[in-house]
């Protein structure tokens, strides 16, 4: 009995599987969710903002030579979708910016909700960057990493994914990015098929404005296409800065219908004293992933 029930959920995964390649749907894709609680407090804007560091290896370290501290290091926890079933997800990041050379690492591990024979899917990614500065008006980034989910007992998709990207200041204020981003080969399942990753193409750019001495704007644009399933995105987000003390952030993802990640409003916090930070952030207006909290600590130098 043991080995027919074994065989029917094998039959069952195979035809899914067949029917998601047919559309051409991504997999991995738990490895484009912003772990970072400014960047989803921001609706996943922000991949040119030099104001953060820590999560550079998720998106894109090109940033990391021109940030204006030497370290970054940050730890959180993600309540994500709770429609879904609500998955628990920790992660811990960290940058290092030795001057015209800078380095990153991060990973997140991410728990689902077990399903009746208790057996709980899972997500495991781990990351690796460098950035460079060649000029003081543009540098380069390269990420790479692996990414594996367990969505049944015995059945997992895994994979090595890679970001690269040029990093461009013009005037003073203001930064723009473009590269690909998950570039890798497909997946392979158990029973041989293929499946894309989520790669996409970026654009993105953020511009920092000075009120006086203590109040600052930042506004970020990042917009996403992703080659396989022909899907865009654009996030729309603003950072407030009180003298760098106190932070409140808003975003918003304008996305395709099939898109991965849709549409929805975000909405966020920050205080920092010392080098020492937290950062939450709250999604809304999605029948999917609202709902969703983040919530992070860092320590910046």
């Amino acid at each position: 009995m043991k080995n027919v029930r074994k065989a029917i959920l094998i039959a069952v995964v195979a035809l899914f599987s067949i029917e998601v390649y047919a559309q051409q749907q991504e997999v991995l894709t738990f490895t484009r969710i912003e772990r970072s609680p400014r960047a989803a407090a921001l609706a996943g804007a922000g991949a040119a903002s030099v104001g953060s560091a820590a999560y550079a290896s998720f998106t894109n370290s090109a940033i990391i030579p021109f940030y204006d501290g030497k370290g970054d290091f940050a730890a959180g926890w993600e309540y994500w979708a709770p429609a879904l079933g609500a998955a628990n997800a920790m992660s811990a990041a960290g940058a290092y910016n030795f001057g015209p050379v800078g380095v990153s690492l991060g990973g997140v591990y991410q728990m689902e909700q077990p399903y009746g024979d208790g057996f709980k899917p899972s997500e495991f990614q781990v990351n690796l960057g460098v950035g460079v500065k060649v000029l003081p008006w543009l540098g380069f980034g390269l990420n790479a990493r692996y990414a594996q989910e367990t969505i049944f007992q015995g059945y997992s998709n895994k994979g090595f994914g890679m970001d690269v990207m040029a990093l461009f200041a013009p005037v003073k204020g203001l930064t723009v990015v473009a590269g690909a981003a998950n570039i890798g080969t497909k997946v392979q399942d158990s029973a041989g098929n293929g499946f894309p990753q989520p790669m996409s193409i970026l654009a993105a750019a953020a511009y920092n404005l000075e009120i006086g001495t203590r109040n600052f704007l930042e506004f970020m644009l990042d917009e996403n296409y992703y080659l396989a399933s022909g899907t865009n995105a654009v996030s729309f987000g603003m950072e407030y800065s009180f003298d760098h003390i106190a932070f409140a952030r808003i975003g918003y993802r304008i996305a395709s219908n099939n898109a991965a990640y849709p549409s929805h409003l975000s909405f966020g916090l920050g205080a920092q004293f010392k080098g020492f930070r937290i950062d939450v952030s709250y999604l809304t207006l999605s029948e999917v992933i609202g709902n969703t909290v983040a919530i992070g600590l860092g320590y910046r130098f």
